[in-house]
């Protein structure tokens, strides 16, 4: 007589043959897609600008590099030449921004010091938006916590909210923070040489408070370094000069010729960008023209005087970079529109997850949840349900493909399981169904499965893992005798 099993123990031994198949899918795809983008020139271009505010679009091929002007004309560059690193700023919180809970990876953010042991610090931020945060040490070795940092330095208890900073947005917010020891640059046109810009490691600016906080991570001290009405933003700036022509090098074929001249910062309010030095001096400004006062973007100080201003725009299934070339007085000398980075359309991520988790209750759980979530903590969508509504526009056919495979799969399970006379036809159903391919996999390979043979009787395939016919019930005859047999 066949016995008939709980289906539990399957389930869950196929959920792990489930889950390694994926990860070996996951793996498998991912080398194969990094071997054919290397062995493929990839017309993937970035962004270059000089200290006159010229732009180039520099490519990476597999042999050479390349550059070319904004409308694709090859352009002929000395080796080495020097390129700005711009400073990215952030615009003021609309009142929506400020209002919202913040997800837990928006709260934190992390500045290592290479002190002995070494230690982690941690800029932790409240709940909401606009709200206070301080900074908690920890030593690397031990992993203990050695103390916090808030408005008044250094303590070996949590800071009370009055000496807590009051910031103006997450602690991982574009550029309400500026780390001081990464920033290197080139030390002159024509010199591979880098240095770095800003020469001190463990020292990081934050805005809250309406300033510039300097916080001395190696020190564990916090001051004042820079007071602006309503500041906003923060950050890094390489101050590059124009040498005479008599300084360059005799065989240097571009003409001019720059040299890093120092580090400074870009202190941001919601009128204008502010150049600082490093020990809180006013050394030049930009009014900020109206247009721009609301968008975030990347600011380069050019060696004349002027700026160049940088804003991403989302247009359809691509973007584009708005550049503003900006005079010291803050009106636009030129403005120009350049897609800068070839990038897919904004379907095409929808159907890499699609084929990178071809399952039906992660590539819902992605497109549906994580991608929303994500778009609303950049700021690229003011709210989860703007987000969704964009990302069932974007990935409905991704998504679609998923669950019609996953439903085809299921029927197969279905009909199987009920084919071979086993329990838990619908139960499988909905496991392939959830799990798609890799469940499908996983259901053909948890088992052994009997042989199906035709019955005497009724002539249907009926499995021969039990001594009656699943479909009439009648007792399977014997096999017929060989001669061979030896009897009791």
């Amino acid at each position: 007589m066949y016995r008939r099993a709980s289906v539990v123990s399957p389930l869950v031994l196929a959920f792990f043959v489930t889950a390694g198949l994926q990860s070996v899918w996951g793996i498998v795809l991912g080398i194969g897609y990094k071997t054919v983008s290397r062995a493929l020139e990839i017309d993937s271009g970035q962004l270059r600008v000089d200290p006159q505010g010229r732009i180039a679009l520099e490519y990476q091929l597999q042999d050479r590099v390349e550059y070319r002007t904004t409308d694709g004309r090859p352009v002929d560059v000395p080796e080495f030449p020097y390129w700005l690193t711009g400073g990215s700023l952030a615009a003021p919180l609309s009142e929506r921004q400020r209002d919202r809970q913040l997800f837990w990876p928006e709260r934190l953010t992390f500045e290592y010091v290479p002190t002995r042991p070494s230690m982690s610090w941690y800029l932790v931020h409240s709940a909401t938006s606009d709200g206070a945060g301080y900074f908690i040490g920890y030593n690397d070795l031990s992993k203990a916590a050695v103390g916090y940092i808030g408005r008044a330095g250094f303590r070996t208890v949590e800071p009370p909210a009055d000496q807590q900073f009051a910031l103006g947005g997450p602690a991982r917010r574009h550029s309400a923070l500026a780390s001081r020891n990464i920033m290197l640059v080139q030390k002159t046109s024509g010199d591979p040489a880098t240095t770095d810009a800003l020469g001190q490691q463990g020292m990081v600016y934050l805005v809250a408070d309406g300033r510039v906080w300097r916080i001395d991570l190696m020190s564990r001290r916090a001051e004042t370094l820079f007071e602006a009405p309503e500041v906003v933003s923060v950050s890094k700036s390489a101050i590059v000069a124009e040498l005479a022509p008599e300084e360059a090098p005799k065989d240097w074929p571009g003409r001019p010729y720059y040299a890093f001249a120092g580090g400074g910062l870009l202190v941001r309010t919601p009128t204008e960008v502010i150049g600082v030095d490093l020990d809180g001096r006013r050394r030049t400004s930009w009014p900020i023209p109206p247009k721009l006062r609301g968008t975030d973007f990347t600011w380069y100080e050019l060696a004349d005087g002027g700026a160049l201003a940088m804003a991403l725009r989302w247009d359809g299934d691509f973007y584009w970079g708005q550049f503003h070339w900006i005079d010291p007085a803050g009106n636009f000398t030129r403005e120009e529109a350049v897609y800068y980075t070839p990038r897919p359309p904004a379907s095409q991520p929808y159907w890499m997850y699609a084929a990178v988790t071809p399952q039906v209750l992660v590539a819902s759980l992605i497109d549906l949840v994580v991608l929303p979530k994500g778009a609303v903590s950049n700021g690229s969508q003011p709210d989860f349900h703007t987000a969704l509504a964009k990302a069932l526009a974007d990935g409905w056919a991704a998504l679609s493909a998923v669950y019609s495979l996953s439903v085809v799969l299921a029927a197969l399970a279905y009909r199987r399981q009920t084919r071979y006379a086993l329990p838990g036809a619908g139960t499988w159903a909905v496991f392939v169904f959830l799990f798609g391919a890799p469940g499908w996999l996983a259901y053909r390979w948890h088992r052994h499965w009997p042989v199906l043979e035709a019955c005497s009787e009724c002539h249907r395939p009926a499995p021969r893992d039990r001594e009656s016919c699943a479909a009439c019930g009648r007792v399977f005859a014997p096999p017929p005798l060989a001669g061979t047999e030896v009897f009791a």
